[in-house]
């Protein structure tokens, strides 16, 4: 969440202890300090967190500083993985050259990475970077690999690799009316109900052009839902149902389109066995 003290602005990712349906505000045990957000943007943020063997995967966006994406100075811009308890696992590839909390560096050349998924069984983890003119990303992440922002944004062509360099796994341009990719999961819950052709897909979605798609491992897309008010998140119960919600107000991504809107729904996705979900 976005914490504010002494009129400094920073990230920052907190556990808590649950009892019942209850968190209490004092339980709260402070796992990692983003560092404060540049000059008075404050967007970028990135924001996805995924748990894998006990371990946090946190991505960041660069707070509208290209330059923060390349630096292992800072830990915006990238997706850094801590223990449960907030301390830094020894075998993170920066462990050594990096300092202080940036030892948490996992890998970098982000730009706004707003969601990471890990998939059950085979243990992937899957991001989706939001790209600036032209291109939106699902990245495969991996060990101490740089995924190339500010310099190439989708995959490579003619530009200049950095060290350790990664390609997406996919990339879609701004064609008809996508801006920015939001929503993403696996669909390998406990109990499966939807059709097994959907098993293993990954779902993704687009804020401004309102559809959920599916994507599997041979990167073969399909659609899912169209006229989604600026769909955020989606989710996959244990049970294999799926949740996804949008958040509504003005269309598209402009400024003003992200201003607070009250209009947003949480979704319910069954399968009612009748082939469609």
């Amino acid at each position: 969440y976005t914490h504010k003290a002494n009129n400094i602005i920073n990230n920052r990712v907190s556990r808590f202890t649950v009892s019942g349906d209850l968190a209490a505000p004092a339980s709260e045990l402070v796992l990692i300090n983003i560092d404060p957000v540049d000059g008075n943007t404050g967007y970028h943020n990135g924001g996805g967190l995924a748990i894998k063997n006990n371990q946090i995967y946190i991505a960041t966006g660069e707070s509208t500083v290209a330059s923060n994406s390349q630096s292992l100075t800072t830990l915006k811009g990238k997706i850094l993985r801590i223990n449960t308890d907030g301390t830094i696992p020894t075998d993170n590839p920066f462990y050594t050259t990096a300092t202080g909390a940036n030892r948490a560096i996992w890998a970098l050349g982000f730009r706004n990475p707003f969601k990471l998924s890990v998939q059950n069984g085979t243990g992937k983890i899957w991001c989706n970077d939001v790209g600036a003119g032209t291109w939106e990303e699902i990245n495969e992440i991996e060990k101490g690999k740089n995924y190339g922002w500010p310099g190439i944004e989708g995959k490579r062509t003619n530009q200049i690799a950095p060290a350790n360099y990664k390609d997406p796994f996919y990339a879609y341009d701004h064609s008809n009316g996508a801006c920015s990719i939001t929503a993403g999961v696996f669909y390998n819950p406990a109990v499966a109900v939807f059709p097994t052709a959907y098993i293993g897909k990954y779902f993704y979605g687009d804020y401004c052009a309102g559809w959920l798609k599916t994507i599997d491992a041979n990167g073969t897309v399909a659609n899912f839902a169209t006229g989604i008010d600026r769909p955020l998140d989606v989710a996959v119960s244990n049970e294999g149902v799926l949740y996804f919600i949008a958040r509504g107000g003005i269309p598209g991504g402009s400024n003003d389109a992200n201003t607070s809107s009250n209009e947003g729904v949480l979704w319910k996705v069954n399968y009612t066995g009748n082939g469609i979900p």
